[in-house]
């Protein structure tokens, strides 16, 4: 059993268990309950996890208002019939008195009812089976109005609890919406065309920062490479502290509350490392050098040599043994979404002992 069934089984057991409670500790036994999201994933594949969890909650608590609406139309429709049932024994009892209290031509009361027997015994038998039948009709009446206070408390109690179940459903479709935005957020899949080329041959570390943020953004919001390497932070270079000098551009531009980057301690250094990266929603900007194979869109390989002093380049997806990578040195032919495979990203690591490594994520 995954995690992801393990969470949903035991959370369709407890809401199980809230029906059969008090409605007192409904509200509590609901909540205690509910699993919380995470405020962020390890990766992917978390993501994905919890996305599933606030769809089966959110169809789990529509069910819920439906069967609750039902619940309350047949209440409403039993206190009807029940306000029937209780005119009806009401008309009844009323019918009898009036036969017992009175003679056929209408003229005397109980009293003279009684006084007309032929004896004793029978004024005691027709008192009997007057206070019998009278007896038997206010039972009924009781019962009827008994009948009618529970099914009122009902559909009182069925009635806060829609208020509620409307409340939970707001709440867990929120909870679906934060999860899609959250995969949305992660997953960069669309990185390619975010891809643009440098504007000079001394700006590849800002190019890669800045296609960094657009992925991240899912937007083509910045697209003057130039002025993001002459701007605030990177001040006219790029070939070191990426993570630094983009932290200084994003607090510069209102940026510093969503988008984050750090300069990796340790570096990158293998294509392992590189994948824990990018399966954990992250962009990551990283340089190699002269002993690296660099491949191009199109599926040819650049020749070797072709960075001797090293090259800026972002990677921001992984999928199924394949590395992508927007490289700015290129037009988008050549340098957008280009793919490596675990053996040619190795060798790509390979190629330099430094890298320089940045990650980038969204806050």
């Amino acid at each position: 059993m995954t995690s992801y069934e393990f969470t949903v089984e035991v959370y369709a057991h407890m809401r199980l268990f809230a029906r059969f409670i008090a409605p007192a500790a409904l509200a509590a036994a609901v909540a205690s309950c509910m699993f919380a999201l995470p405020a962020y994933a390890v990766d992917l594949d978390d993501l994905n996890e919890q996305y599933q969890i606030a769809v089966t909650n959110y169809e789990y608590v529509l069910n819920e208002q439906g069967r609750n609406d039902h619940e309350i139309m047949q209440t409403v429709h039993q206190i009807s019939q029940v306000k029937e049932e209780l005119k009806a024994a009401q008309k009844m009892s009323d019918e009898a008195a009036i036969a017992l209290y009175k003679n056929m031509d209408g003229k005397t009361e109980l009293i003279d009812m009684l006084l007309e027997s032929n004896s004793l015994n029978d004024a005691i038998n027709r008192y009997e089976s007057y206070r019998r039948i009278e007896e038997h009709y206010l039972a009924t009446v009781r019962k009827a109005n008994a009948k009618q206070s529970e099914l009122d408390a009902l559909q009182k109690n069925l009635e806060e609890r829609k208020a509620s179940i409307q409340q939970e459903l707001e709440e867990a479709r929120q909870s679906v919406e934060k999860a899609e935005q959250a995969i949305k957020d992660a997953d960069h899949s669309d990185g390619a065309k975010f891809h643009q080329v440098q504007g000079n041959g001394s700006n590849c570390g800002a190019t890669s920062f800045i296609v960094g943020v657009n992925v991240l953004l899912h937007e083509d919001r910045f697209t003057d490479n130039v002025a993001v390497w002459e701007g605030p932070g990177f001040n006219g270079t790029s070939t070191l502290a990426i993570g630094y000098k983009g932290t200084k551009w994003l607090e510069h531009n209102d940026l510093g509350d969503v988008i984050g980057i750090e300069d990796v301690v340790g570096d990158i250094k293998t294509a392992d490392e590189l994948r824990e990266e990018l399966q954990k929603g992250h962009v990551v900007v990283i340089s190699s050098g002269p002993g690296s194979e660099w491949q191009r869109a199109d599926g040819k390989a650049a020749p070797l040599g072709t960075f001797p002093d090293g090259h800026f380049i972002v990677f921001y997806y992984y999928n199924d043994g394949v590395f992508y990578a927007n490289d700015s040195s290129v037009k988008a032919e050549q340098g957008a979404g280009v793919p490596y495979t675990e053996e040619q990203m190795e060798q790509w690591m390979n190629g330099r002992s430094t890298h320089f490594a940045a990650v980038m994520y969204r806050k």
